[in-house]
């Protein structure tokens, strides 16, 4: 069983955060207004989040429930103004039942009762004009309240190189938009929150050898803060080239290789393992990964060795050598449906009596439902996965020779209790009923036994074919 590594997912306070909460902290102790850009997977959600959850712990229960910072993400592919309000009232814990025309003046009293001081909204490109508009009657109506209650804005947006997304619609010379962009903080309206450094990857490879430190006793990760600077600023994850690692790449690249190191229970982690992963993040970014039943074939094809070495081991007669069968395997095989098998001699030449044909083992897998259409009477006595001697292994050197052996016997029996099953509809019970009375009339005449078991061969050709099927599973020899 594979070990799995027990990943961190709580919230790391990288420089990046440090420097995007203390923006998202002033607009909510100034009450003022911003539009913020990050690149994305840089860790905006996450320090959203974050600084909700402790401005809620810190406000405490005392007088009820209070959320002093209120965030949302922009409704998608909804442009009424109705689902950004829905949002708001979701985040408050209340639900949106009713008309909306009711429940929009009910939004702007519960934002006073629950003590909300600052908005944020993530994914705010994603907003429409009926948002922005909504937005700005939602702020003008809580500051002419009595008591006056402002609130500080946050946009807070996802991009890269030197756009700003909205600074295009509160450019426009319509008085609304002038309205707007008049309520921007003065000094700091557009403000782009940039990502990490060398020093800072550095810095946050020690906070993650802390974190996994108990998994892996010897880790050392700042030794290869060069190494995951290199490869993290590459032009597929870097392509403005400005020398920054974000948070989601540097990630992805060191829990990657600390889960392949930690499966093969290394106290460190591996070089290759991280060289890997960055190869991973960039060179074979794009790869499509094919998912079939490989990893089930193998395991058979596993088990099916054991079992025939298994069989192997067991003692055989002297002067025989028993040849491992060749697999033959195609791609485009249903996976336990055909029968693998050998080039060797199946018994469907005539024999030769100067020769010794050697014992071959053919695998048959079987797969019935209720039962066993082939058989007339009743089931079929085979297993569901059986291991049969196809080859009577007898050992004669000429056409006098007899049969006393009773060993070489006993596999005439089970090949003549094959053939009969496979080519003629017969029950198991007559099949075998037939092989007694041939083998035990036979004992000692080889000429007559040939001659028995080459007639039941010669009739059933006519009467069953090669392959043979029913409704609820199929055999095929090859």
């Amino acid at each position: 069983m594979v070990r799995k590594l027990p990943l961190f997912d709580g919230f790391i306070e990288t420089p990046f955060e440090r420097r995007f909460q203390g923006l998202l902290r002033q607009a909510w102790l100034q009450r003022s207004w911003h539009v913020i850009v990050a690149e994305p997977g840089s860790g905006k959600t996450m320090g959203i989040g974050d600084l909700r959850d402790e401005a809620a712990r810190a406000a405490g229960m005392v007088g009820g429930r209070r959320y002093p910072v209120l965030a949302v993400t922009a409704p998608k592919n909804d442009p009424r103004e109705a689902a950004l309000g829905n949002l708001l009232l979701g985040a408050l814990g209340v639900g949106a039942w009713g008309r909306w025309s009711e429940r929009k003046y009910l939004l702007y009293d519960l934002l006073g009762q629950y003590g909300v001081e600052c908005l944020i909204c993530d994914d705010a490109h994603d907003l429409s004009m009926p948002h922005l508009i909504f937005l700005k009657e939602l702020t003008d109506h809580l500051f002419l309240a009595f008591p006056a209650h402002p609130l500080g804005l946050c946009l807070v947006t996802a991009g890269r190189g030197a756009s700003i997304p909205l600074k295009d619609v509160f450019d426009q010379p319509e008085t609304m938009w002038m309205q707007f962009r008049r309520r921007l903080d003065c000094l700091q309206p557009y403000c782009r929150v940039v990502s990490h450094t060398e020093g800072e990857v550095h810095d946050i490879l020690i906070a993650l050898e802390q974190i996994y430190r108990p998994s892996f006793p010897e880790l050392n990760l700042q030794q290869w803060a060069g190494s995951v600077y290199t490869w993290l600023t590459h032009p597929l994850l870097d392509p403005q080239k400005s020398g920054r690692v974000l948070m989601d790449p540097l990630m992805k690249l060191v829990t990657t290789a600390l889960k392949w190191s930690y499966a093969q229970r290394e106290a460190d982690v591996a070089s290759k393992h991280l060289e890997a992963a960055a190869e991973l993040l960039t060179l074979r970014r794009d790869r499509i990964q094919i998912i079939d039943a490989e990893n089930n074939r193998l395991k058979e094809d596993e088990q099916e060795k054991q079992e025939s070495g298994e069989e192997q081991k067991k003692p055989q007669p002297k002067g025989r050598k028993a040849k491992e069968p060749k697999k033959q395997s195609s791609s485009d095989e249903p996976d336990g449906k055909l029968g693998e098998y050998s080039d060797a001699n199946t018994g469907l030449r005539p024999p030769c009596p100067n020769i010794h044909p050697k014992n071959v083992w053919m695998n048959i897998r079987i797969h019935f439902g209720d039962g066993f259409s082939g058989s007339s009477e009743e089931s079929c006595f085979f297993g569901s996965f059986a291991f049969l001697p196809f080859g009577f292994g007898f050992f004669c050197s000429s056409p006098d020779s007899c049969f006393s052996c009773s060993s070489s016997l006993r596999r005439l029996f089970s090949a003549s209790m094959i053939w009969i099953l496979s080519r003629r509809r017969v029950s198991s019970s007559a099949a075998a009923s037939s092989c007694l009375e041939a083998t035990s009339a036979s004992r000692c005449a080889y000429d007559h036994l040939s001659a028995v078991v080459t007639s039941f061969i010669k009739g059933s050709m006519s009467t069953r074919p090669l392959f043979w099927g029913s409704s609820n599973g199929w055999v095929s020899q090859v």
